[in-house]
């Protein structure tokens, strides 16, 4: 789960947002925020991959650095783009971490 939340925010950072929610979000927040989480997203699905490969071996601190990278994923996509697919995912594998 890990690795697959790393991977979906990379895309996600590669991929454009839908017009129509970058829109409605552009009202509530300014760009500079949006770039900021799109950059925070690129670094935190990075280190999710990294993570995951620690996970494997079965470390502790793996395990709360999955579960950081994993709620400042969930907060990340929601103030990207409203993208609440990836958010949903994130919250999902949230849960299970826990």
């Amino acid at each position: 789960m890990i690795f697959t939340l790393g991977m979906i925010n990379i895309i996600s950072v590669i991929t454009p947002p839908l017009a129509e929610r970058l829109h409605f979000e552009k009202l509530y927040l300014p760009i500079e925020f949006m770039h900021l989480s799109k950059l925070m997203i690129l670094f935190v699905g990075i280190a999710l991959l990294i993570t995951s490969s620690y996970l494997i071996k079965g470390l502790k601190s793996a395990w709360i650095f999955a579960l950081i990278f994993a709620i400042l994923s969930f907060f990340g996509n929601i103030f990207k783009a409203l993208d609440y697919e990836e958010a949903g995912f994130a919250f999902l594998t949230i849960f299970l971490l826990i």
